[in-house]
């Protein structure tokens, strides 16, 4: 029923809609999840920082790159992810002797192993010495939500770890 993987997520979503007969509520629902990105977007300063999205895997991990899910997102918000040789899903695959490449002003990620110290997490965060690190403008989000909640509830929920991460003010 579904184009290939490479259609993003809101051509699924009207898809979907197409196939129930609701391509009139698919619409006003992204419509309106587009201009709420925007707000929270303005909200927290995003146009002019950059982002990077991790996902850590034993061995190695990936950055996620602006036609991904997450990175969809993240880019509607107004964050850039960078220009980068994106594989043909929007992600960048390596090792941990790569972890430059994680040089976002704000860094997201997940790690499903849930262990800081082992495989490419581990090996990471010992060579970590970017500005954001520095600055602690990084967050551990779901993976479940990040990765994999693929839909316009998924897309809200990241809208709303954004605002929650980003938004100026005392920290909590």
């Amino acid at each position: 029923m579904f184009p290939p993987y490479r259609t993003d997520w809101t051509e699924q979503a009207r898809v979907t809609a197409a196939a129930v007969q609701r391509t009139g509520e698919m619409e006003e629902l992204l419509d309106r999840w587009r201009l709420r990105a925007e707000q929270v977007g303005r909200e927290v300063g995003a146009p002019g920082r950059t982002a990077s999205i991790v996902r850590f895997q034993p061995d190695s991990f990936r950055l996620y790159g602006p036609r991904s899910f997450s990175g969809s997102v993240l880019t509607a918000v107004g964050l850039d992810l960078g220009e980068r040789a994106w594989n043909e899903y929007s992600m960048l695959q390596v090792g941990p002797e790569m972890a430059s490449e994680i040089d976002g002003d704000v860094v997201f990620f997940t790690d499903r192993a849930g262990d800081p110290s082992a495989g490419a997490r581990g090996a990471v965060s010992r060579l970590w010495g970017t500005a954001a690190v520095r600055a602690g403008r990084v967050h551990e989000v779901e993976d479940e939500t990040w990765m994999v909640g693929i839909g316009v509830l998924g897309a809200d929920r990241i809208v709303d770890d954004v605002r929650q991460r980003l938004a100026p003010g005392p920290p909590s």
